[in-house]
């Protein structure tokens, strides 16, 4: 009898562990939101590496990204994508081409304005990783099998909730690595920023209805 009263509150006792830390993450999680959503523009330099275990791929670039609330201004080596709220524009540069959508048909688990609001979505369950010093890696499990997105996993800054880096896992066994390198939430951004200006000799591809 005794046995099964220590086995039962050893069950309650884990219980409340395993409740207290998803709670923990999941105020990281919202606070790291309410961060970025407060702010009123911000700007931030990343690395992008993608990895394949098996055919050993790695490709790395590097990139700068404007944030104004919904507007977005991405900007790669060879690509920038432009997006104002009612109007994206994404822009190779290497073939003089745009291509012109509405931002409501463009489908992105991981929007470039958004990325802070992923777990808010409800398709993801999240789960603690570990916790090193002021750093915690959260993952995050789609709840219904992704077409591509195994898993995600997120670190984040516990003293200030700002996002370090994420990784993300696909179904054909890469791993992209986004780093954040530089941050600064001092910006003045001007709303025209976020228009594109298409230059002459530019083949336009207009996807809007």
């Amino acid at each position: 009898m005794k046995k099964k009263n220590i086995t039962i509150f050893c069950v309650i006792i884990l219980s409340i562990g395993a409740k207290n830390k998803l709670t923990k993450i999941n105020n990281i999680l919202n606070s790291m939101s309410i961060y970025y959503a407060q702010l009123p523009a911000f700007h931030l330099n990343f690395t992008y590496q993608v990895q394949n275990k098996t055919e050993n791929i790695l490709q790395k670039i590097t990139g700068k990204l404007w944030i104004k609330k919904k507007k977005y201004h991405l900007q790669l080596q060879d690509q920038e994508i432009f997006n104002n709220g009612k109007t994206q524009w994404i822009y190779n540069k290497k073939i003089q081409e745009v291509t012109i959508c509405n931002p409501k048909d463009v489908q992105e688990d991981f929007s470039p304005a958004q990325f802070y609001t992923l777990f808010h979505s409800k398709k993801y369950f999240f789960k603690y990783i570990k916790q090193d010093k002021n750093f915690m890696e959260i993952q995050l499990i789609p709840k219904i099998k992704h077409k591509t997105i195994s898993n995600i996993i997120l670190t984040i800054n516990t003293k200030n909730y700002h996002l370090q880096k994420w990784t993300l896992y696909d179904h054909e066994q890469n791993i992209h690595n986004f780093k954040i390198n530089q941050f600064n939430a001092k910006v003045s951004i001007k709303d025209s920023y976020f228009n594109f200006i298409c230059p002459k000799n530019t083949e336009k591809i207009d996807l809007r209805d």
